[in-house]
């Protein structure tokens, strides 16, 4: 059993994506689940047509969770190749909750955050299923995009909609799970906090671009904020986090 739960967590570990810059704009990401495997999962990719990014978030963690967010991705990926990568973003979130029901996944749901940047306009279409905002950092302001809506899984025949944002140069878009903001301190109890995750963001950021490798550690370095705030070394729940800058 322990042979099989480290190969499904290396599997799922060859689906997450690697860092890219595709047309100006550098895209990276973190993922850490709690045990083996995780309700967490993120994509970025780079096609003719723009760049394709999405963050869910599977209630619950272990080997249920991450596997439904492995089968999560996998139809992701199928509603894409049946259309294209520029489909509606509410469209796409739309057709994956009429695949997947409450019922049928032993009451689990999931949030999920889904983008679509058209990279030669600069425009930005996305569509939240019950996923907290993304984070878009302009002229040094924490700007929220995209929460409400209902989690995949939940309610049957809804339509999510589509959001759209002319995106401006030195504009960075910051997407994570709850795991970050809803982790608890060692040192009394109390939670990290959204607004301090923003504030955590936005600090980092700021941060000048003296190196590439200065920039490629952001991710990296919010998370051990975080860890070093709340006097902890392992997460309660999975974390993940996705950063894209323009």
């Amino acid at each position: 059993l322990r042979d099989d739960l480290q190969a499904a967590a290396r599997y799922v570990q060859s689906q997450l994506p690697l860092p890219f810059i595709h047309e100006g704009i550098r895209v990276d990401s973190r993922v850490i689940p709690c045990n083996a495997l995780g309700g967490d999962f993120i994509s970025h990719s780079a096609h003719n047509e723009g760049i394709s990014f999405y963050l869910l978030d599977v209630t619950g963690h272990g080997v249920a969770s991450g596997l439904l967010a492995v089968s999560l991705h996998h139809s992701i990926r199928q509603i894409l190749a049946r259309n294209n990568p520029t489909v509606s973003p509410g469209a796409l979130l739309t057709e994956l909750n009429n695949l997947f029901r409450f019922s049928s996944q032993d009451g689990r749901f999931a949030t999920m955050w889904y983008g679509h940047i058209d990279t030669k306009s600069r425009i930005l279409r996305y569509a939240s299923a019950g996923h907290h905002p993304a984070l878009l950092i302009r002229n040094a302001q924490p700007i929220e995009l995209g929460e409400g809506e209902t989690p995949i899984g939940i309610v049957d025949d809804i339509e999510y909609s589509t959001t759209t944002v002319m995106l401006e140069p030195r504009d960075r878009i910051y997407l994570f799970s709850d795991g970050l903001f809803e982790q608890s301190s060692r040192f009394g109890g109390h939670q990290f906090g959204r607004d301090a995750l923003h504030a955590l963001i936005l600090d980092e950021s700021m941060t000048p671009d003296t190196t590439a490798s200065n920039r490629s550690t952001i991710l990296d370095r919010i998370i051990t904020n975080i860890r070093a705030d709340m006097g902890i070394v392992t997460f309660d729940d999975d974390v993940s986090i996705m950063e894209l800058a323009l």
